[in-house]
């Protein structure tokens, strides 16, 4: 038997074949560019910088600056976003063609190199979580408690995708602590799978009702198939987020009120 033909289509036809190492060299750029501020200092740095001379109510006569511990965590977390974005395992897959990763038409013979590309990206949504959480518990301090939807409608503003759309989308696919219908591990033995950086076109979602990232769906939606958002707009996301988190915690009283939460008293 032949091998299949897997070399790039030509501009007639209407999807173009392109290696996986391209999907992920520019979700690294983004996050790299964008998880930044204008002088190319990490927010949470910035954070760390100037609360460390702040009074704090629980510092101790020994005191002489104060650790706040969430900031060091998030930095500890976005690395970890760097470690995925910067593995080179799956780069000679290609996205777009028939026969891989644009979607599986037989369910139940799911390839190999689809698994590796779905369980992938749920990895680097697990982690675009943790980071949101965070910086959502920095906010809920910022606003004296505000209500955790609100507090993620001010954490998408100019965002990619919608945090708490994201959040579910989360939840739906990577999570097995699922009892609704809508939860992929509910339905996933007649799964199929879709990535918006293949660039589906409208007629190959034709007669499948997917759970997506942009909108979420109804409870116990008859779902069959899932559509995985791209790899720029899940971390783009996250890094829009930072920079909206320090639009209202950049401030003394804000970053006193978070370093009393989760800070620590650095002896003389």
């Amino acid at each position: 038997m032949s091998k299949p033909d897997t070399s790039p289509r030509d501009q007639g036809d209407a999807v173009l074949a392109r290696p996986f190492s391209e999907v992920r060299i520019d979700a690294l750029k983004r996050w790299s560019l964008e998880r930044v501020d204008a002088s190319g200092e990490a927010w949470e740095c910035r954070w760390q910088e100037a609360s460390r001379s702040l009074h704090h109510a629980h510092t101790s006569p020994n005191c002489t600056e104060t650790h706040t511990s969430l900031y060091c965590s998030w930095n500890d977390s976005a690395e970890q976003m760097v470690d995925l974005l910067t593995d080179e395992r799956l780069d000679d897959l290609l996205l777009g063609t028939d026969i891989d990763l644009l979607v599986v038409p037989d369910p139940d013979s799911l390839d190999s190199d689809t698994n590796s590309l779905f369980r992938y990206y749920v990895r680097i949504l697990w982690a675009a979580e943790v980071l949101l959480d965070d910086l959502q518990a920095i906010l809920k301090l910022a606003t004296v408690g505000g209500q955790a939807k609100s507090l993620r409608r001010s954490l998408s503003q100019s965002a990619p995708l919608d945090v708490d759309t994201l959040r579910a989308f989360t939840s739906h696919v990577g999570k097995h602590g699922a009892q609704a219908a809508d939860r992929i591990h509910c339905w996933n033995h007649h799964a199929r799978f879709f990535f918006e950086d293949a660039q589906p076109e409208p007629n190959h979602l034709r007669g499948c009702t997917a759970l997506t990232a942009r909108a979420t769906p109804a409870r116990d939606a008859p779902l069959d198939a899932v559509l995985m958002p791209k790899l720029a707009d899940i971390v783009g996301t996250v890094a829009v987020a930072l920079r909206n988190a320090d639009g209202q915690i950049n401030q003394p009283s804000i970053l006193a009120a978070v370093a009393a939460e989760y800070g620590s008293c650095w002896p003389r």
